[in-house]
């Protein structure tokens, strides 16, 4: 799970790097998903991209805690869930 939030956020990272580099203001191309997914991989793959992961895995496994929203029942606001 720490994985795909990391590689989720990262890919659209490197997705709005390569629409400036086209100047595409509109929805990315196959294209650039592609670029952006070989980039995403290998930052992943990097000892940052592992780092992150760590980052965002809870104890005992990752040195970092897990962060995500938390739907309530009306008439209750959403709040934030953390495993640390």
């Amino acid at each position: 799970m720490a994985r795909d939030r990391v590689y989720g956020s990262t890919w659209e990272m490197f997705v709005k790097q390569e629409k400036d580099k086209d100047h595409n203001k509109g929805d990315p191309t196959p294209k650039e998903k592609a670029l952006a997914s070989k980039e995403t991989d290998a930052f992943i793959s990097s000892p940052q991209g592992l780092a992150a992961i760590a980052q965002n895995t809870p104890q005992p496994w990752g040195n970092g805690h897990f962060s995500d929203n938390v739907p309530m029942p009306d008439p209750f606001s959403d709040t934030t869930g953390s495993i640390l």
